[in-house]
């Protein structure tokens, strides 16, 4: 595992929640209501793609000190560190949602991860249904990274690379989403 603090930061982990926590996680799910958003937004402040399922329940300015659920505590564990959320949500796509490449939120220069947890309608991933996550270097010229979202794993990296999601195909039934949690670290 590389080091939290380095700039470029990109950590990923398969198997991240002991099977009982991810059921709690799903069983959240079903609960949704879910919104449909998009923030890909074009120049001139246009919707250029289709709109994405979204469920934000934290959208803050500041970091949130001491956030304490399941998840979050795990990675100050596993991290040695305290991640502090400022914003937080579910995502969900299907064949024709697309977002483009953005870099997210900055609350403390150099200290932000973003926290991606795949969650998945179907317990299987075929990688030929895309969906991966791409991180890019900051002139996005070169891929560095690219996550197939498989269940249950996780993805860490610097908020400040730009990323984001292959197109999923048409053959792809199934909804890809997501848990992300915009974090700033101590």
């Amino acid at each position: 595992m590389s080091n939290i603090y380095d700039q470029d930061f990109i950590d990923y982990i398969p198997n991240f929640l002991p099977e009982g926590e991810f059921n709690l996680l799903e069983k959240q799910i079903q609960t949704i209501k879910w919104d449909f958003n998009s923030f890909a937004l074009n120049d001139k402040n246009e919707n250029k793609f289709n709109k994405s399922c979204n469920y934000t329940f934290m959208d803050e300015n500041k970091a949130v000190k001491n956030f304490n659920n399941f998840i979050i505590s795990k990675l100050n564990i596993l991290y040695d560190t305290e991640f502090m959320p400022h914003n937080a949500y579910f995502n969900s796509y299907q064949y024709g949602n697309e977002m483009e490449i953005h870099t997210d939120r900055v609350t403390k220069l150099n200290f932000n991860r973003t926290v991606i947890l795949y969650i998945n309608s179907c317990s299987f991933w075929d990688i030929g249904w895309g969906g991966q996550t791409l991180i890019f270097n900051k002139d996005k010229n070169k891929i560095l990274n690219s996550s197939i979202p498989f269940r249950n794993s996780l993805l860490v990296f610097d908020g400040l690379l730009p990323h984001g999601m292959a197109p999923l195909s048409r053959n792809c039934f199934e909804q890809r989403i997501v848990l992300v949690y915009q974090t700033e670290i101590k």
